[in-house]
């Protein structure tokens, strides 16, 4: 059976998500990833989308003034919530319908963005910019397809977004997963942000910018 609702594979993957940090092949780009996300989020008022199991989270709770982090999935927030942690606010909540707040000065998203349908980011930065506020940073982190490594993508919609099949306990998930260029980004950010820096390392991408 191929299972095609997005939630289903990430409420089969909390007890093992963090795994896919142990790739040795990645460490060393995610150390200095790690690096950078606290450089960038230190002493900022942070909200997180996308927290899952908080992998994210606590690293950024060590260098922020606050976080919130929201997550729909409620066995990826059961996983995080096993630790507390009073420096964070953990939130059962859609990204994409986040309330209005001037409470933070930065917005976080943890290979989040790959999941999010073409079709719909534009509107989530134009509802970003307005429930946020001018100037509020902005900064996404993300994989880049990797022949040998990643795992292939299987098919491509209309709206161009693809898909890869993962497979999981013996079942198989169709899951949304788009590895947008540069260029791409750029044009897709143009509209909603300025300053955008884009830095592209062998497995992973990081994007900041200044939400106009």
């Amino acid at each position: 059976m191929l299972h095609t609702d997005p939630a289903a594979y990430f409420t089969a993957r909390a007890e093992t998500y963090h795994d896919v940090y142990e790739r040795p092949e990645q460490r060393e780009e995610l150390l200095l990833l790690q690096e950078k996300v606290a450089e960038l989020m230190d002493g900022h008022a942070v909200l997180e989308v996308g927290c899952g199991t908080g992998y994210w989270t606590r690293q950024l709770a060590e260098v922020a003034d606050s976080v919130t982090a929201v997550d729909s999935n409620d066995a990826m927030l059961a996983v995080a919530r096993r630790t507390p942690d009073e420096r964070i606010e953990w939130v059962q909540g859609n990204a994409c319908d986040l309330p209005v707040s001037d409470a933070y000065t930065a917005c976080f998203g943890g290979f989040w963005w790959s999941h999010l349908p073409r079709e719909r980011q534009s509107a989530w930065l134009g509802g970003l910019q307005k429930k946020l506020g001018k100037d509020t940073l902005l900064v996404l982190i993300d994989n880049n397809y990797v022949e040998g490594s990643s795992t292939p993508i299987a098919h491509t919609d209309a709206e161009g977004n693809t898909y890869q099949i993962r497979a999981l306990a013996g079942e198989r998930y169709d899951v949304m997963k788009n590895f947008p260029t540069d260029s791409a980004l750029r044009k897709r950010f143009a509209d909603h942000a300025r300053e955008i820096r884009i830095k592209r390392m062998e497995h992973f991408w990081i994007l900041s910018c200044r939400l106009k």
